[in-house]
Protein backbone atom coordinates (compact mmCIF):
# COMPACT_ATOMS: atom_id res chain seq x y z
CA UNK A 1 0.00 0.00 0.00
CA UNK A 2 1.52 3.67 -0.94
CA UNK A 3 1.34 6.32 1.51
CA UNK A 4 -1.42 7.92 -0.24
CA UNK A 5 -3.33 4.67 0.24
CA UNK A 6 -2.51 4.70 3.97
CA UNK A 7 -3.61 8.38 4.29
CA UNK A 8 -6.82 8.10 2.86
CA UNK A 9 -7.69 5.01 4.55
CA UNK A 10 -7.55 6.80 8.06
CA UNK A 11 -10.15 9.17 9.69
CA UNK A 12 -10.08 12.40 7.08
CA UNK A 13 -8.14 15.38 8.63
CA UNK A 14 -8.52 18.67 8.45
CA UNK A 15 -7.03 21.38 6.42
CA UNK A 16 -6.57 24.91 7.36
CA UNK A 17 -9.90 25.75 6.72
CA UNK A 18 -11.26 23.94 9.70
CA UNK A 19 -13.28 21.47 7.35
CA UNK A 20 -15.07 18.83 8.93
CA UNK A 21 -13.93 14.96 8.93
CA UNK A 22 -15.44 12.82 7.15
CA UNK A 23 -18.32 10.44 8.16
CA UNK A 24 -18.77 12.70 11.85
CA UNK A 25 -22.37 12.44 12.31
CA UNK A 26 -24.83 13.27 14.41
CA UNK A 27 -28.38 12.51 15.62
CA UNK A 28 -29.71 16.30 15.65
CA UNK A 29 -27.98 19.45 14.59
CA UNK A 30 -24.75 20.02 14.02
CA UNK A 31 -22.57 20.11 17.08
CA UNK A 32 -21.81 17.02 19.38
CA UNK A 33 -24.45 17.12 22.01
CA UNK A 34 -22.69 16.19 25.07
CA UNK A 35 -21.47 19.54 25.23
CA UNK A 36 -24.53 21.18 24.68
CA UNK A 37 -26.41 18.95 27.66
CA UNK A 38 -23.54 19.70 30.09
CA UNK A 39 -24.82 22.38 32.66
CA UNK A 40 -21.35 22.16 34.78
CA UNK A 41 -18.77 21.79 32.07
CA UNK A 42 -17.44 25.23 30.37
CA UNK A 43 -14.72 25.49 27.59
CA UNK A 44 -12.94 28.49 26.25
CA UNK A 45 -13.67 28.78 22.40
CA UNK A 46 -10.61 29.86 20.31
CA UNK A 47 -6.97 29.48 20.36
CA UNK A 48 -5.62 29.71 23.51
CA UNK A 49 -2.92 31.73 23.84
CA UNK A 50 0.70 30.37 23.21
CA UNK A 51 3.12 29.65 25.62
CA UNK A 52 6.54 28.66 24.75
CA UNK A 53 7.66 25.75 26.25
CA UNK A 54 11.21 24.23 26.42
CA UNK A 55 11.77 20.75 24.49
CA UNK A 56 12.18 18.02 26.60
CA UNK A 57 15.90 16.46 26.26
CA UNK A 58 14.36 13.08 25.62
CA UNK A 59 17.63 12.26 24.42
CA UNK A 60 19.21 12.16 27.88
CA UNK A 61 16.24 10.00 29.68
CA UNK A 62 17.29 7.65 31.66
CA UNK A 63 15.33 4.24 32.02
CA UNK A 64 15.11 1.79 35.07
CA UNK A 65 13.16 -1.10 35.92
CA UNK A 66 10.67 -1.98 38.59
CA UNK A 67 10.60 -5.33 39.91
CA UNK A 68 8.63 -7.29 42.24
CA UNK A 69 5.89 -9.28 39.49
CA UNK A 70 6.38 -12.73 38.09
CA UNK A 71 4.46 -12.75 35.35
CA UNK A 72 3.29 -10.08 32.75
CA UNK A 73 2.05 -6.99 33.52
CA UNK A 74 -0.93 -6.15 31.45
CA UNK A 75 -2.12 -2.51 33.15
CA UNK A 76 -0.33 0.39 34.15
CA UNK A 77 -1.64 3.53 35.60
CA UNK A 78 -0.21 7.04 38.32
CA UNK A 79 -3.10 8.13 40.49
CA UNK A 80 -4.11 11.75 40.10
CA UNK A 81 -1.31 12.97 42.59
CA UNK A 82 1.47 10.88 40.20
CA UNK A 83 2.60 9.77 44.09
CA UNK A 84 1.51 6.06 43.27
CA UNK A 85 1.62 3.79 40.02
CA UNK A 86 -0.47 0.58 40.57
CA UNK A 87 0.45 -2.41 38.08
CA UNK A 88 -2.23 -5.81 37.32
CA UNK A 89 -0.29 -8.77 36.35
CA UNK A 90 -0.81 -12.23 35.10
CA UNK A 91 0.81 -13.68 38.47
CA UNK A 92 -3.17 -12.79 40.14
CA UNK A 93 -1.85 -9.55 42.12
CA UNK A 94 -2.15 -5.92 41.84
CA UNK A 95 0.73 -3.72 43.30
CA UNK A 96 0.98 0.01 44.21
CA UNK A 97 4.54 1.41 43.66
CA UNK A 98 5.67 4.62 45.41
CA UNK A 99 8.74 6.08 46.49
CA UNK A 100 11.51 9.11 45.32
CA UNK A 101 14.67 7.87 43.41
CA UNK A 102 13.49 4.47 43.18
CA UNK A 103 10.02 2.53 43.15
CA UNK A 104 9.15 0.19 45.87
CA UNK A 105 5.96 -1.98 45.87
CA UNK A 106 3.70 -0.19 49.12
CA UNK A 107 1.03 -2.09 48.33
CA UNK A 108 0.31 -6.19 47.27
CA UNK A 109 -3.22 -6.55 46.68
CA UNK A 110 -4.72 -9.72 46.49
CA UNK A 111 -7.54 -11.91 46.45
CA UNK A 112 -8.19 -12.20 42.27
CA UNK A 113 -8.47 -15.92 41.77
CA UNK A 114 -6.88 -15.13 37.88
CA UNK A 115 -4.93 -12.99 36.17
CA UNK A 116 -5.61 -8.72 37.07
CA UNK A 117 -6.35 -7.76 32.98
CA UNK A 118 -7.03 -3.50 33.76
CA UNK A 119 -7.54 -1.27 36.59
CA UNK A 120 -7.59 2.28 36.96
CA UNK A 121 -7.62 4.89 39.78
CA UNK A 122 -10.54 7.35 41.09
CA UNK A 123 -9.57 11.01 39.81
CA UNK A 124 -11.04 12.34 43.05
CA UNK A 125 -9.69 10.23 45.49
CA UNK A 126 -5.82 9.46 45.20
CA UNK A 127 -5.71 6.38 47.63
CA UNK A 128 -8.93 4.13 46.03
CA UNK A 129 -8.23 2.18 42.98
CA UNK A 130 -10.27 -0.49 40.35
CA UNK A 131 -8.92 -3.95 39.31
CA UNK A 132 -10.30 -5.87 36.90
CA UNK A 133 -9.91 -9.78 36.73
CA UNK A 134 -10.22 -12.62 34.44
CA UNK A 135 -12.01 -14.44 37.83
CA UNK A 136 -15.04 -12.46 36.52
CA UNK A 137 -14.59 -10.01 39.82
CA UNK A 138 -13.96 -6.06 39.79
CA UNK A 139 -12.65 -5.22 43.02
CA UNK A 140 -12.43 -1.88 44.94
CA UNK A 141 -9.68 -1.23 47.13
CA UNK A 142 -8.70 1.80 49.57
CA UNK A 143 -4.96 1.48 49.87
CA UNK A 144 -5.30 2.80 53.38
CA UNK A 145 -6.57 -0.14 54.38
CA UNK A 146 -4.68 -3.83 55.09
CA UNK A 147 -4.01 -4.51 51.16
CA UNK A 148 -4.68 -7.78 51.56
CA UNK A 149 -8.42 -7.13 51.97
CA UNK A 150 -10.65 -5.29 49.15
CA UNK A 151 -13.69 -2.89 49.59
CA UNK A 152 -16.15 -4.19 47.78
CA UNK A 153 -16.19 -7.31 45.34
CA UNK A 154 -18.49 -7.19 42.19
CA UNK A 155 -18.74 -10.21 40.18
CA UNK A 156 -20.09 -10.28 36.50
CA UNK A 157 -21.20 -13.74 34.77
CA UNK A 158 -18.64 -12.76 31.98
CA UNK A 159 -15.23 -11.48 32.11
CA UNK A 160 -14.06 -7.88 32.55
CA UNK A 161 -11.81 -6.70 29.60
CA UNK A 162 -12.18 -3.19 30.70
CA UNK A 163 -12.26 -0.11 32.96
CA UNK A 164 -12.79 3.84 32.99
CA UNK A 165 -13.65 5.87 36.11
CA UNK A 166 -15.89 9.33 35.38
CA UNK A 167 -13.76 12.22 35.72
CA UNK A 168 -16.10 13.35 38.46
CA UNK A 169 -15.19 10.14 40.62
CA UNK A 170 -18.60 8.78 40.81
CA UNK A 171 -19.14 6.56 37.96
CA UNK A 172 -17.32 3.42 36.88
CA UNK A 173 -17.48 1.67 33.55
CA UNK A 174 -16.51 -1.65 33.06
CA UNK A 175 -16.44 -3.80 29.84
CA UNK A 176 -17.41 -7.32 29.61
CA UNK A 177 -16.52 -9.98 26.67
CA UNK A 178 -19.92 -12.38 26.37
CA UNK A 179 -17.06 -14.26 24.34
CA UNK A 180 -19.50 -16.65 21.75
CA UNK A 181 -23.00 -13.93 20.89
CA UNK A 182 -25.84 -14.79 23.27
CA UNK A 183 -29.34 -13.31 22.40
CA UNK A 184 -27.73 -10.88 20.22
CA UNK A 185 -25.51 -9.65 22.88
CA UNK A 186 -21.55 -9.54 21.99
CA UNK A 187 -19.80 -7.45 24.57
CA UNK A 188 -21.45 -5.49 27.68
CA UNK A 189 -20.22 -2.36 29.36
CA UNK A 190 -21.42 -2.05 32.98
CA UNK A 191 -21.97 1.72 35.15
CA UNK A 192 -21.07 1.23 39.00
CA UNK A 193 -22.09 3.87 41.57
CA UNK A 194 -17.98 3.91 42.98
CA UNK A 195 -20.20 5.61 46.47
CA UNK A 196 -22.92 2.71 46.59
CA UNK A 197 -20.29 0.15 44.96
CA UNK A 198 -23.73 -1.53 42.92
CA UNK A 199 -24.41 -1.82 39.33
CA UNK A 200 -26.33 0.58 38.17
CA UNK A 201 -27.00 -0.42 34.52
CA UNK A 202 -25.71 -3.26 31.82
CA UNK A 203 -25.78 -1.94 28.50
CA UNK A 204 -25.43 -4.60 25.78
CA UNK A 205 -23.98 -4.26 22.54
CA UNK A 206 -24.50 -6.37 19.52
CA UNK A 207 -21.03 -5.51 18.42
CA UNK A 208 -17.65 -5.90 19.71
CA UNK A 209 -16.13 -2.58 22.02
CA UNK A 210 -12.79 -2.34 22.71
CA UNK A 211 -11.78 0.30 24.94
CA UNK A 212 -13.49 3.59 25.72
CA UNK A 213 -13.77 6.57 27.96
CA UNK A 214 -15.46 9.38 30.65
CA UNK A 215 -16.22 12.71 28.20
CA UNK A 216 -15.57 15.58 30.09
CA UNK A 217 -18.83 16.08 31.57
CA UNK A 218 -18.60 12.50 33.43
CA UNK A 219 -22.35 11.63 31.09
CA UNK A 220 -21.43 10.33 27.92
CA UNK A 221 -19.09 7.32 27.15
CA UNK A 222 -16.73 7.64 24.19
CA UNK A 223 -16.04 3.64 22.70
CA UNK A 224 -14.19 1.88 20.01
CA UNK A 225 -15.64 -0.66 18.01
CA UNK A 226 -15.14 -3.23 15.65
CA UNK A 227 -16.94 -1.33 12.94
CA UNK A 228 -14.02 1.51 12.79
CA UNK A 229 -16.25 3.81 14.59
CA UNK A 230 -16.03 5.88 18.23
CA UNK A 231 -19.50 5.67 19.70
CA UNK A 232 -20.23 8.79 22.02
CA UNK A 233 -22.75 6.92 24.28
CA UNK A 234 -25.22 8.75 26.43
CA UNK A 235 -24.92 6.68 29.72
CA UNK A 236 -26.09 8.91 32.29
CA UNK A 237 -28.97 11.48 33.02
CA UNK A 238 -27.90 15.20 33.96
CA UNK A 239 -28.82 14.11 37.64
CA UNK A 240 -26.02 10.86 37.87
CA UNK A 241 -28.62 8.53 37.21
CA UNK A 242 -28.39 5.81 34.29
CA UNK A 243 -30.20 6.52 31.24
CA UNK A 244 -33.77 4.45 31.13
CA UNK A 245 -34.07 0.82 29.94
CA UNK A 246 -35.38 2.26 26.60
CA UNK A 247 -33.04 3.89 25.96
CA UNK A 248 -29.88 1.76 26.45
CA UNK A 249 -30.61 -2.09 26.67
CA UNK A 250 -30.35 -2.73 22.88
CA UNK A 251 -28.11 -2.28 19.46
CA UNK A 252 -29.66 -1.35 16.28
CA UNK A 253 -28.44 -1.35 12.75
CA UNK A 254 -27.68 1.79 11.02
CA UNK A 255 -28.54 2.65 7.35
CA UNK A 256 -25.16 1.01 5.92
CA UNK A 257 -26.16 -1.95 7.94
CA UNK A 258 -23.41 -1.60 11.13
CA UNK A 259 -24.84 -2.04 14.77
CA UNK A 260 -25.19 1.42 16.50
CA UNK A 261 -26.45 1.56 20.46
CA UNK A 262 -29.83 3.14 20.38
CA UNK A 263 -28.18 5.39 23.44
CA UNK A 264 -25.48 6.84 20.78
CA UNK A 265 -25.82 10.53 20.82
CA UNK A 266 -22.75 10.96 18.03
CA UNK A 267 -20.56 8.10 15.95
CA UNK A 268 -17.32 9.53 14.69
CA UNK A 269 -16.15 7.21 11.24
CA UNK A 270 -12.75 7.29 12.58
CA UNK A 271 -11.19 4.22 10.89
CA UNK A 272 -11.36 1.91 7.92
CA UNK A 273 -10.80 -0.98 10.41
CA UNK A 274 -11.19 -2.07 14.07
CA UNK A 275 -10.51 1.00 16.50
CA UNK A 276 -8.90 -1.22 19.60
CA UNK A 277 -7.55 2.12 22.22
CA UNK A 278 -8.36 5.07 23.18
CA UNK A 279 -6.95 8.32 24.97
CA UNK A 280 -8.29 11.60 26.19
CA UNK A 281 -6.67 14.59 27.20
CA UNK A 282 -9.68 16.15 28.78
CA UNK A 283 -8.27 19.66 30.49
CA UNK A 284 -7.13 20.55 26.92
CA UNK A 285 -9.00 23.87 25.12
CA UNK A 286 -10.18 21.85 23.09
CA UNK A 287 -10.23 18.42 24.50
CA UNK A 288 -8.35 16.10 22.46
CA UNK A 289 -8.98 12.44 21.93
CA UNK A 290 -6.64 10.02 20.45
CA UNK A 291 -7.40 6.65 18.22
CA UNK A 292 -5.75 4.08 18.02
CA UNK A 293 -6.69 0.88 15.17
CA UNK A 294 -6.20 -2.18 13.34
CA UNK A 295 -5.25 -0.55 10.35
CA UNK A 296 -1.79 1.06 11.78
CA UNK A 297 -2.90 4.92 12.23
CA UNK A 298 -3.95 6.83 15.18
CA UNK A 299 -5.97 9.84 14.83
CA UNK A 300 -6.38 12.75 17.27
CA UNK A 301 -9.77 14.27 17.49
CA UNK A 302 -10.74 18.08 18.57
CA UNK A 303 -14.01 16.83 20.89
CA UNK A 304 -15.44 20.66 20.66
CA UNK A 305 -16.35 20.34 16.58
CA UNK A 306 -16.24 16.48 16.50
CA UNK A 307 -13.60 16.47 13.81
CA UNK A 308 -10.50 14.77 12.94
CA UNK A 309 -6.81 17.59 13.38
CA UNK A 310 -4.75 15.21 11.98
CA UNK A 311 -2.93 11.60 11.90
CA UNK A 312 0.42 9.42 12.87
CA UNK A 313 1.29 7.47 10.11
CA UNK A 314 4.74 5.64 11.69
CA UNK A 315 3.01 2.27 12.52
CA UNK A 316 3.13 -0.82 10.44
CA UNK A 317 1.21 -3.03 12.60
CA UNK A 318 -2.31 -2.31 14.24
CA UNK A 319 -2.18 0.23 17.60
CA UNK A 320 -2.29 -1.19 21.01
CA UNK A 321 -2.13 1.74 23.64
CA UNK A 322 -1.93 5.19 23.71
CA UNK A 323 -1.44 7.59 26.76
CA UNK A 324 -1.29 11.81 26.87
CA UNK A 325 1.44 13.82 28.71
CA UNK A 326 1.50 15.91 31.43
CA UNK A 327 -0.63 19.04 29.95
CA UNK A 328 -1.14 16.72 26.48
CA UNK A 329 1.73 18.06 24.80
CA UNK A 330 2.94 14.56 23.65
CA UNK A 331 1.26 11.22 22.79
CA UNK A 332 2.86 8.36 23.23
CA UNK A 333 1.85 5.23 21.13
CA UNK A 334 2.26 1.34 20.92
CA UNK A 335 1.52 -1.00 18.26
CA UNK A 336 2.19 -4.76 18.05
CA UNK A 337 5.73 -3.88 16.38
CA UNK A 338 8.30 -3.35 18.97
CA UNK A 339 8.99 0.05 20.96
CA UNK A 340 7.39 2.98 22.04
CA UNK A 341 6.42 6.50 19.39
CA UNK A 342 6.56 9.46 20.93
CA UNK A 343 5.49 12.55 19.07
CA UNK A 344 4.30 16.14 19.45
CA UNK A 345 0.55 16.42 19.75
CA UNK A 346 0.50 19.97 17.37
CA UNK A 347 2.56 18.41 14.46
CA UNK A 348 2.50 14.49 14.88
CA UNK A 349 6.38 15.03 14.54
CA UNK A 350 8.49 12.25 15.70
CA UNK A 351 10.68 13.51 19.13
CA UNK A 352 11.93 10.54 20.51
CA UNK A 353 11.14 6.28 20.45
CA UNK A 354 11.85 3.85 23.70
CA UNK A 355 13.79 1.07 21.85
CA UNK A 356 12.19 -2.08 22.74
CA UNK A 357 12.19 -5.95 21.36
CA UNK A 358 8.72 -6.75 22.62
CA UNK A 359 5.56 -5.05 22.19
CA UNK A 360 3.68 -2.87 25.17
CA UNK A 361 0.62 -3.88 26.92
CA UNK A 362 0.37 -0.31 28.71
CA UNK A 363 1.59 3.35 28.59
CA UNK A 364 0.95 5.67 31.80
CA UNK A 365 2.86 8.92 31.68
CA UNK A 366 2.93 10.53 35.34
CA UNK A 367 0.49 13.23 35.60
CA UNK A 368 3.20 15.62 36.31
CA UNK A 369 6.66 14.83 35.70
CA UNK A 370 8.40 13.53 32.09
CA UNK A 371 8.07 9.98 33.46
CA UNK A 372 6.42 7.26 31.12
CA UNK A 373 5.81 3.97 32.31
CA UNK A 374 5.20 1.18 30.34
CA UNK A 375 4.66 -2.39 31.04
CA UNK A 376 6.42 -4.83 28.01
CA UNK A 377 4.21 -7.60 26.75
CA UNK A 378 6.93 -10.87 27.36
CA UNK A 379 4.37 -13.06 25.40
CA UNK A 380 5.13 -10.91 22.29
CA UNK A 381 8.05 -12.48 20.11
CA UNK A 382 11.41 -10.62 20.29
CA UNK A 383 12.79 -8.30 17.12
CA UNK A 384 15.98 -8.03 15.94
CA UNK A 385 15.19 -5.18 13.67
CA UNK A 386 13.48 -1.83 13.59
CA UNK A 387 13.14 -0.58 16.85
CA UNK A 388 14.27 -3.62 19.26
CA UNK A 389 17.78 -3.42 19.95
CA UNK A 390 17.56 -6.69 22.63
CA UNK A 391 15.73 -9.23 23.94
CA UNK A 392 13.56 -7.81 26.92
CA UNK A 393 13.79 -9.85 30.34
CA UNK A 394 11.72 -9.16 33.16
CA UNK A 395 11.07 -6.99 35.04
CA UNK A 396 7.65 -6.40 33.30
CA UNK A 397 8.10 -2.57 33.71
CA UNK A 398 9.91 0.06 33.02
CA UNK A 399 10.23 4.37 33.85
CA UNK A 400 11.38 6.18 31.16
CA UNK A 401 12.22 9.62 33.01
CA UNK A 402 13.43 12.89 31.02
CA UNK A 403 15.34 15.34 33.15
CA UNK A 404 12.67 17.49 34.52
CA UNK A 405 14.79 20.64 34.24
CA UNK A 406 14.19 20.72 30.34
CA UNK A 407 10.05 20.76 30.81
CA UNK A 408 7.24 18.21 30.06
Amino acid sequence: MSAMDVDSGAAAATNGSGASATGASAAEGGKCPYFIESSDTHFNFGPPPKKVLPVPAFASGTTSTVSGHSRSVNSLEWNSTGTMLASGSDDKTARVWAGEGGMKCAHKLEGHQDSVVQLCWDPRTPTSLATLAADKCVRLWDVREPATKSAATIKANHEYINVAWALDGHTIAVGSSVGTKENDVKDCVSLIDARKRKVLKRLKFGYEVNEFCWAPDARHLLLTTENGTVEVLRALEADGSAVSSSTTNTAGKRKDGKAQHSASAWTMEAHTDDCYCIALHATGTPPIVAVGSKDSIVSLWDLEEMICMRTILRHTTPVRCLAFSARGRYLASSAYDPGVDIADVETTDLVHTIDAAHAMNSLAWHPEKPVLAYAIDAKSAPSNTGRGREVETPPYVRLFAVPEKAGS
